[in-house]
């Protein structure tokens, strides 16, 4: 399939409601959520268009009455499901969900309950992703954690990878902090970090997760610029260009090969298997060494 037509990867933000109040977050708010029947519309044309992976955001997914049935629509047309949560709810649902879902995503920030806190999560939110990571494996879905590495937290990224390491995720993505919308662009003097020091601060820890066999990801501000097919609670596309959102079209009333074709994403990079990490970063290594990538 030409990298042209569609998007291989999609991140559908089901819903701007949430059950945590985080202040570097910078998720979609404000807008209402989809019936049932639209999100079956909006899912069967992600299928349809040949996506092969669909990450369900939010918000916090688990607060959709009817995602198990969205979930078991996108894995019966063969698109590999992920779901991107807090943990709050799924503690009590994992057994429920887990048959149609081949990825959870756990977010962490900090190696322990107090930088945890400090990046505003709930208390109760390290020992929350510590005891959810082994169950989501024991279950047989694949793990990835998150980390967003902000001024508060990017001097102990090495103790987090340690952390982190012993969890035994198949991938972890490290994301500079992004002031792009919400409370993320409202808060974005506490936790701003320059692109130099976000790289200077997830070095080692990358380094280290390498040696675990862990797939890292660099996600810093040029990564997220064109590079995600996002979809918003109302249908909408968007697009996020140098940190600033377009919207491009909408799933309720066009397909995504329009919308993927004729809009500005940078559609090679988006497909591209494995791209290179910007060479200032393992500026000491050899390109045979590097294992972290720029894929989705």
């Amino acid at each position: 399939m030409s990298f042209f037509n569609a998007p291989k990867h999609a991140c559908w933000d089901i819903t701007s409601a949430c059950n945590e109040s985080c202040r570097f977050c910078y998720r979609v708010t404000g807008q209402r959520d989809l019936t049932l029947d639209a999100h079956l519309e909006i899912a069967d044309k992600l299928a349809s268009s040949g996506i092969r992976k669909v990450s369900i955001v939010g918000g916090e997914p688990l607060l959709v009455p009817h995602l198990p049935q969205l979930l078991r629509f996108l894995k019966s047309q063969g698109v590999s499901t992920s779901l991107v949560t807090n943990g709050i709810l799924l503690q009590s649902r994992m057994n429920e969900l887990a048959k149609d879902l081949d990825w959870v995503t756990l977010p962490l920030d900090g190696h322990n309950e107090a930088t945890q806190v400090a990046m505003s999560r709930q208390q109760g939110h390290f020992s929350r992703v510590i005891d959810l990571a082994p169950k989501a494996l024991k279950h047989g879905v694949r793990l990835k954690i998150n980390s967003v590495v902000s001024s508060v937290n990017c001097h102990e990224i090495q103790e987090l990878s340690e952390c982190i390491s012993a969890l035994h995720p198949d991938r972890w993505k490290l994301f500079q902090f992004s002031p792009i919308r919400g409370a993320a662009l409202k808060n974005a003097p506490h936790f701003s970090l320059p692109r130099n020091a976000f790289h200077d601060a997830v070095r080692p820890g990358a380094e280290l997760a390498e040696k675990h066999e862990i797939h890292v990801t660099i996600a810093d501000e040029v990564y997220l610029s064109g590079n995600y097919f996002s979809i918003s609670p109302n249908g909408d596309v968007r697009v996020s260009l140098s940190g600033h959102d377009k919207v491009v079209g909408n799933l309720l009333t066009s397909n995504v090969g329009q919308i993927w074709r004729l809009s500005p994403f940078d559609h090679e990079r988006h497909w591209s298997a494995r791209r290179s990490i910007p060479e200032e970063f393992y500026s000491h290594r050899t390109a045979s060494q590097v294992l972290c990538t720029y894929s989705l």
